[in-house]
């Protein structure tokens, strides 16, 4: 079994909504203040230079978000990025079952139910909050389905179906 990339539909928009804000900043505050100053000779506005570098980061900071937050399912193990710092790690072997929020209130995002105790929020698989709460859009049910089922699979190899209890919701 190979390990399977998801990215939420927020991650998705936070990508492509920091390239179109490059894109935006490069044209509107650094090819028309250019084209305007080649056509007209005038000085061009302060405002125009100023804002390349600020809409220009914007844009880079979050497509940056938008493409490092992401989760990885594997055969035993689930992974996980956020937006700054080492990835993290939860075996199968640790978790006693996987929550996953699918109602308009209350928690956004998937969490492994340690066998310790311990809950282990994945943030980089959440719902997107909408207006009247979270919504749960197609990439993230189907990651969060792909990683309950991933689970189950690891669950009954490792234990193996004649101990009578499968991994679920208590």
């Amino acid at each position: 079994m190979q390990i399977r990339t998801y990215r939420s539909g927020v991650n998705r928009m936070f990508l492509w909504m920091g390239v179109a804000l490059v894109v935006v900043a490069v044209l509107l505050f650094g090819v028309v203040p250019v084209l305007g100053w080649s056509l007209t000779r005038a000085r061009p506005c302060s405002g125009c230079s100023l804002g390349l570098p600020v809409f220009g980061l914007a844009g880079a900071v979050m497509a940056l978000v938008g493409a490092r937050r992401r989760v990885l399912v594997g055969p035993d193990r689930v992974t996980w990025y956020g937006v700054l710092g080492a990835p993290r790690v939860v075996l199968f072997s640790e978790v006693a079952h996987v929550e996953v929020p699918s109602g308009r209130r209350g928690p956004r995002a998937v969490a492994p139910h340690r066998r310790d105790g311990r809950v282990q929020v994945i943030g980089a698989l959440a719902m997107s909050s909408g207006e009247g709460g979270n919504s749960a859009d197609g990439a993230y049910r189907e990651a969060a389905s792909d990683l309950v089922a991933s689970h189950a699979r690891w669950w009954t190899q490792a234990r193996g179906p004649q101990q009578g209890w499968t991994p679920g919701r208590r």
